[in-house]
């Protein structure tokens, strides 16, 4: 597994996104690294481009050339094998080597239809992520963290303007290792198409984008991707490994509030205690596997004694709630994951499944959700105890309504952080 840079240049592919067709590969690992340093959240980026073409959808004729593009952005999530930037509405500038528009200010492109300027209408999420397929990024129309198709326009003397939309998220791949990472966006319908939603009959009915761009800090320095080790976890017991071989009793306890938000991350349901109690399986060849059977994962909260479970309800925004999780879980970390990555599945190790659990209130009634895929989360090492901290994104812990009535949010994710001890005796228990 390797690393992989990504960055805030991607709004280039504003210009004429399609969607791209999936293919095999391995686990995406993406981060982006200056120097072989990580990159800090909040860091200004910047995105070049020598050249930015629209061209019909099978590639053959460039529709709108641009020999200069920049998008300017900040980074806003570099870690657990996700990164992702954004690109305020503004922010992306394409030009050419016409005459200045009147209507952005900047050298025209020029085109098989006359000269014309080029104007991208969305915010940009440049973003990549382990559920991507290796070596993947894609462009978002919208903020981190919510849903949108890019938009932009092409206008010019002779068509006027022309308002395209991608057909999905854009798709592209990126280089890692070497002296500057570059990303070049998929010249296919299926990879970065756009279809025509506004404009007179001499606008292109639909097109795809082809560009390649390296990324850098607002300063010139070059970023770029390397690979780093791959996860290799060890459950630890005062610096002692701990034997799996009679399956010891293990609790999980939420070191803070355990938060059930919406996409964009507010607070639906909070309970103030969770545990979850299981055995250890498995704690070597860097595997470390964890099994908790249905009925022994507890939420509580403030409220009063709830009569589904018997426990103090948690608070939620549509009123006290019982949380009770109805699978059989596997906590796991191995090799084929990304550095100090773990994962949740709804089923028993060594099986696959997805994490079900129910939110019930008197509001809202009875609603169940079920995990998009696989719940992942980052842990810490070393110190006087591990802490794992689940990913609160959609791609991370999301989770979607499976039954339930009108009241019942659609969807949401997970923000929990919680330690592992030994029962008896209760020994905190580190990572190596």
């Amino acid at each position: 597994m390797s690393k992989k840079p990504i960055t805030a240049s991607m709004a280039l592919i504003a210009l004429a996104a399609f969607v791209l067709p999936a293919y095999a590969s391995a686990t995406n690992d993406p981060q982006l690294l200056s120097g072989g340093t990580v990159v800090p959240v909040g860091t200004s980026i910047v995105g070049t481009a020598a050249e930015a073409k629209f061209t019909n959808t099978e590639g053959t004729s460039s529709l709108t050339t641009c020999s200069k593009a920049k998008l300017t952005g900040s980074l806003t999530k570099n870690s657990g094998g996700t990164v992702e930037g954004e690109i305020p509405n503004g922010s992306s500038i394409f030009e050419g080597t016409g005459a200045t528009s009147s209507h952005n200010s900047k050298p025209e492109c020029t085109g098989s239809f006359g000269n014309s300027y080029v104007t991208v209408t969305t915010v940009l999420c440049i973003k990549s992520d382990p559920t991507m397929v290796e070596d993947e990024f894609q462009v978002l129309g919208a903020a981190c963290g919510s849903t949108g198709k890019l938009k932009f326009i092409i206008g010019s003397t002779t068509a006027g303007a022309c308002e395209y939309e991608a057909t999905g998220n854009v798709k592209g791949t990126f280089t890692t290792g070497g002296t500057e990472g570059s990303l070049t966006t998929r010249d296919t319908s299926e990879g970065s198409g756009a279809t025509k939603i506004s404009g007179g009959f001499l606008c292109p009915t639909s097109g795809a984008l082809k560009m390649t761009f390296t990324i850098e800090t607002t300063d010139g320095t070059k970023l770029t991707a390397t690979a780093l080790p791959p996860d290799d976890p060890q459950l630890t017991d005062n610096g002692s490994l701990l034997s799996a071989t009679n399956h010891p009793a293990i609790n999980a306890t939420n070191s803070s509030s355990t938060e059930f938000t919406t996409t964009a991350g507010s607070t639906l349901v909070t309970c103030t205690a969770a545990t979850m109690t299981g055995r250890l399986l498995t704690n070597s060849s860097s595997t470390v596997e964890g099994e908790v059977a249905a009925g022994n994962t507890s939420f509580s909260g403030s409220g009063s004694i709830s009569s589904d479970n018997g426990l103090p309800e948690c608070t939620s925004s549509f009123g006290s709630a019982f949380v009770t999780v109805t699978t059989t879980l596997c906590i796991k970390a191995d090799p084929t994951l990304v550095e100090q990555e773990f994962q949740v599945i709804g089923a028993a190790c060594g099986s696959t499944g997805k994490v079900k659990f129910i939110i019930g209130s008197t509001t809202a009634g009875e609603c169940e959700y079920e995990s998009i895929g696989a719940v992942k989360g980052t842990y810490t090492t070393g110190g006087t105890e591990a802490k794992l901290s689940t990913l609160d994104t959609s791609e991370g812990s999301g989770a979607t309504k499976i039954r339930g009535g009108f009241l019942c949010p659609t969807s949401g994710a997970l923000k929990m952080t919680f330690t592992l001890e030994t029962v008896n005796p209760a020994t905190k228990l580190t990572i190596s």
